[in-house]
């Protein structure tokens, strides 16, 4: 091979390297801001899937156990076999909530996840954190419940509220 190609592919190779580590460099840059700048899922209107009670992993087969705060100051959610709702309060880093009732659906499957989940909505106020789409509630002893965001469950839709429909509702007393 000719001396002077032979240079000419060396630089050639050098300026490729120069411009591969330089794309690598700014993709990485680029990819890290993306995840910092990614936004917060906000408490109010969003499901929150129910991943896991005290840091046991939920396991459910088909509609997933959930919870959405309505702008209203209501909220409303399923536990893998029933509907629950109530109203709630939101300040600072403090839920607080006044569970109003639940369906009466007898459950055989997931009963333990639906005892867990009801108690710890009865408990009243919540510290709470937020990281991007998880939603954490906390208590003494730490987690207590660990949701997950998500856009929409199949099968549920945000409803327009009006006044309570009481049929199969069960008082929290």
């Amino acid at each position: 091979m000719n001396p002077l190609m032979n240079d000419i592919m060396v630089k050639m190779i050098r300026v490729a390297q120069i411009l591969l580590i330089f794309l690598l460099f700014f993709s990485c840059g680029a990819s890290k801001k993306m995840q910092k700048d990614e936004p917060y899922k906000p408490v109010i209107d969003t499901y929150w899937v129910l991943y896991a009670i005290q840091k046991e992993p939920v396991l459910y087969t088909d509609k997933p156990p959930y919870i959405l705060f309505e702008p209203s100051g209501r909220y409303t959610g399923y536990t893998g076999c029933n509907h629950f709702f109530g109203n709630y309060q939101l300040k600072s880093k403090k839920l607080t909530l006044s569970y109003a009732g639940t369906t009466k659906k007898l459950c055989f499957e997931h009963n333990e996840t639906e005892v867990a989940f009801l108690k710890m909505l009865k408990m009243e106020i919540w510290p709470h954190s937020v990281e991007k789409d998880t939603l954490w509630i906390l208590g003494e002893q730490g987690e207590l419940l660990h949701f997950v965001a998500t856009d929409s469950i199949p099968g549920v839709e945000k409803r327009i509220e009006t006044p309570g429909n009481t049929e199969e509702i069960e008082d929290a007393e």
